[in-house]
């Protein structure tokens, strides 16, 4: 019998610059779009932040909560990152959301220590069941950095002790929560009975109602295409240790990188060194999607500088561009010279191309 596993990452976006920037790690931490709330850190829910509230009452309740602006790169960056944990562990991946994945992994404690390396930046949890949804619920169920398995065959037990209100992560809103404990309705499996047409009839979430109280969500869990990378690296005949040894392999592979490119941009870059002791690595996110020789060679360069210190023997060198994406179609200008009237005209940019 298939085994399903869900991997559920809280407020994502929190936990995301936590991971992007270490110092953050452990303060209470919001993130805030359009002037409200939309993800906050274990920290910050504790003093009393919710979601949804204007930035101006959560600074104003609470000063001392560190508040910083979505960053669309740096959340996609770090999904790409777990994303990518996950599938050095299996590739049978289905993303649901950056935050949630399911997984079809076995056995299905191999995914216990990076949920608790992955707990440190912010509340991570896992659920493991037969199908999809319970293992949906096990993983809200969970305590922080812990995998919680139900047992095979024991679906229907598990939804007996969970209350509705582990609904209102997957989308069943605070009034139909209300309104369910009027029906005394206060536990999951309590809805099995009810038809999706009598849920639909009563509650707009109706079909989210029918499908996580059933548990019969199975079926084969979709194998995943990693985003592509682009990846270039030097071996060193013999150590080198200075600065003016590294540089030109440094550029060397950078322009080879650059090559390989064809068009893309890159938002991330990453310098690793290959050292007598060990692998020193440091990522870097770009400000903006670049495609020039020129915008990669600096970040290069200066992420390099930062890994080389006194004592650093260099046995190989790498770097590896990701966030790869072409750069969107540029429309020209509509107002065309007499007679050409009924013609557009439409650009591609290109690396090197004006403005």
């Amino acid at each position: 019998m298939a085994r399903f596993l869900f991997l559920y990452i809280a407020d994502f976006p929190a936990w995301a610059a936590a991971v992007s920037e270490p110092a953050l790690r452990g303060k209470p931490l919001l993130i805030y779009r359009s002037g409200r709330v939309i993800a906050a850190n274990a920290a910050a829910r504790t003093l009393g932040v919710q979601g949804g509230w204007t930035l101006h009452k959560a600074q104003s309740l609470f000063p001392e909560v560190v508040s910083l602006p979505y960053r669309s790169v740096t959340t996609t960056l770090a999904w790409e990152d777990v994303v990518t944990a996950l599938y050095r562990l299996t590739p049978c991946i289905e993303v649901v959301r950056p935050g949630s994945a399911l997984l079809d992994l076995t056995p299905e404690t191999a995914i216990a220590p990076l949920v608790r390396r992955w707990n440190a930046y912010g509340t991570t949890r896992a659920g493991a069941a037969d199908d999809r949804t319970t293992a949906e619920l096990a993983a809200l169920c969970a305590r922080p950095g812990i995998l919680n398995c139900v047992m095979t065959g024991g679906s229907s037990d598990f939804l007996a002790t969970v209350p509705v209100e582990n609904l209102a992560p997957v989308g069943v809103g605070s009034h139909t929560l209300e309104r369910l404990g009027w029906f005394g309705w206060h536990m999951v499996a309590q809805l099995k009975p009810l038809s999706q047409r009598q849920l639909a009839a009563q509650f707009p979430e109706g079909e989210v109602l029918f499908r996580y109280a059933q548990a019969s969500s199975t079926g084969k869990v979709a194998t995943f295409v990693p985003p592509p990378t682009i990846s270039t690296h030097y071996a060193f005949e013999e150590t080198v240790q200075e600065p003016h040894d590294v540089e030109p392999v440094l550029r060397l592979i950078t322009e080879t990188a650059w090559q390989q490119l064809q068009g893309r941009t890159t938002r991330m870059l990453t310098v690793q060194v290959q050292t007598s002791t060990g692998k020193l690595r440091r990522r870097r996110i770009l400000r903006e999607p670049a495609a020039d020789l020129q915008a990669l060679w600096h970040p290069a360069y200066h992420t390099l500088m930062s890994l080389l210190g006194a004592g650093v023997f260099i046995d190989r060198l790498e770097i590896e561009l990701a966030g790869l994406a072409h750069p969107p179609a540029v429309q020209g200008n509509l107002f065309s010279p007499p007679g050409l009237r009924f013609k557009r005209c439409y650009a591609l940019w290109t690396p090197g191309s004006p403005g």
